[in-house]
């Protein structure tokens, strides 16, 4: 059986529709990719990526990143 050229450009088009679609589905469950969750580690406590968390000073904001790092905000906190 011999596959004519509009046959293969439509098994194509079907394999790329799925993968697309299993990078989606993915992604919008919150494991992109099928990758374990990053974790962050702050003030002896571990937060998933994207999570956010106040920071030890009780006046900023801290994040934790895609790639397992923390971040904070540096607003000028005033002293109680």
């Amino acid at each position: 059986m011999r596959i004519s050229r509009n046959q293969k450009i439509v098994i194509l088009g079907i394999a790329v529709t799925a993968a697309v679609a299993a990078v989606m589905y993915s992604i919008f469950n919150g494991n992109p990719l099928g990758v374990s969750p990053m974790t962050c580690s702050y003030e002896g406590k571990v937060y998933k990526a994207g999570e956010g968390f106040p920071s030890s000073d009780g006046c900023n904001t801290c994040g934790c990143s895609a790639d397992g790092q923390v971040f904070c905000t540096l607003k000028f906190c005033i002293p109680n």
